[in-house]
């Protein structure tokens, strides 16, 4: 790769306050998926003015939210469309890839320079105006490099995405899978308090106790573990728990926290921990009765407390399909399985995301010149592998 040289924004883009069409959708920026039509949104959000009121955006384009662009609030445009007066709308030049740009954008070092030229008296205020954006220095290869820096890191994005979408697709069945055991004849219910005791025992943190699980450490609707939270700022007592316990968040019941057991530790009071009686419901299945519908709505029902808290006297009455253990086992091993196949598919999707990142740490920066065959850094390219074992590392 030939030394860049250093310039600004300038030299790439052009400002443009072209007036919109009658004809064209209207669309708005959004953090995480760039330009969406105002009609797919969830929230209302009409518009009182003319179309000719708002901006043109054209393929390739780039509108940015002036509040929100010091955090990577912006779309690359891939079709015509109208957007607020209130953004700020970038034109490419012949000398710049737009699909680099936007990559540069959502990198470490494009986010410290669309921070640094933002102003406002707090971070919340920051705004970053297109004449700030224009000033903005930059060290980029020439717009062809451009494009095969481009192609590499829309290749990972695809595989991303693809990941993401055969993730989605097992959560569901995995969900649908776990819904199932409502099926199970009524016959074959019990009230859950006459197969499961809450365990109320405490503990005070001292210095053999380092770590302990707090709501926010466990994914709502998944059981997946985020970390655990350091004791050392924590105080008061924690819930015990051991191997084969199944944890249930009863603050803000809504938001479905699970998780099971598998190592002796504490946790928040704000979680219940709940064991079985091994006699008639295995450990694993009580996991999978706390996240069935008749618990949850038992959970959720209102206590007219402020702050929404499930009260074990009506959850410990909810009556729950319980097989028996011979049939509960054969039902964990179908359960497992898909509870499996959905989360290594989710952390698929997620080491992409991170493999990404470091590459275009490495090749952003000019730290890694892009190969004769871009093919090796493309996902399951030959180097593919290596290079991405030091991207995960750093």
């Amino acid at each position: 790769m030939t030394e860049a040289t250093p310039r600004k924004l300038s030299h790439y883009f052009t400002a443009s306050r072209r007036k919109g069409r009658a004809d064209l959708p209207l669309m708005s920026v959004t953090m995480h998926n760039g330009l969406v039509r105002r009609d797919e949104l969830d929230r209302k959000m009409d518009s009182a003015l003319t179309p000719e009121e708002h901006l043109l955006v054209e393929p390739n384009d780039i509108a940015y939210n002036t509040m929100r662009m010091w955090q990577g609030c912006f779309g690359l445009a891939d079709e015509a469309a109208n957007v607020s007066p209130a953004y700020v709308v970038m034109r490419p030049k012949d000398t710049v890839d737009p699909r680099f740009a936007a990559h540069w954008f959502k990198s470490d070092r494009g986010l410290y320079m669309l921070w640094a030229y933002s102003y406002g008296l707090t971070e919340d205020r920051l705004r970053l105006y297109g004449n700030e954006f224009l000033q903005i220095p930059v060290v980029w290869p020439d717009a062809s490099q451009q494009s095969r820096i481009a192609d590499i890191l829309d290749a990972w994005d695809d595989a991303a995405d693809t990941a993401n979408l055969l993730a989605d697709e097992k959560d569901r069945r995995h969900r649908a899978l776990v819904r199932s055991l409502s099926d199970i004849p009524s016959g074959q219910r019990t009230e859950l308090g006459e197969f499961a005791i809450l365990v109320r025992k405490k503990l005070d943190l001292d210095a053999s106790t380092t770590v302990s699980l707090e709501l926010e450490n466990i994914e709502s609707k998944t059981g997946r573990k985020l970390g655990e939270t350091r004791t050392a700022d924590l105080n008061g007592k924690r819930s015990a728990f051991q191997p084969g316990d199944t944890l249930f968040g009863k603050l803000r019941p809504y938001l479905q926290k699970f998780f099971y057991a598998e190592y002796t530790g504490v946790a928040s009071t704000e979680f219940w921990v709940l064991r079985p009686n091994m006699n008639k419901c295995r450990n694993r299945f009580l996991y999978y009765l706390v996240q069935q519908d008749a618990f949850s709505a038992e959970a959720q029902r209102p206590t007219g407390s402020k702050m929404p808290r499930a009260e074990w006297e009506l959850v410990s009455a909810a009556p729950l399909p319980l097989p028996s253990p011979d049939a509960q086992d054969r039902l964990i091993v179908a359960l497992d399985a898909s509870e499996a196949s959905a989360m290594a598919q989710r952390d698929e999707a997620a080491l992409l995301r991170r493999q990404k990142r470091g590459l275009m740490q490495k090749l952003l920066t000019g730290e890694w010149p892009v190969p004769e065959s871009i093919d090796r850094l493309m996902p399951g390219g030959d180097a593919a592998a290596a290079l991405a074992r030091e991207a995960t590392a750093a």
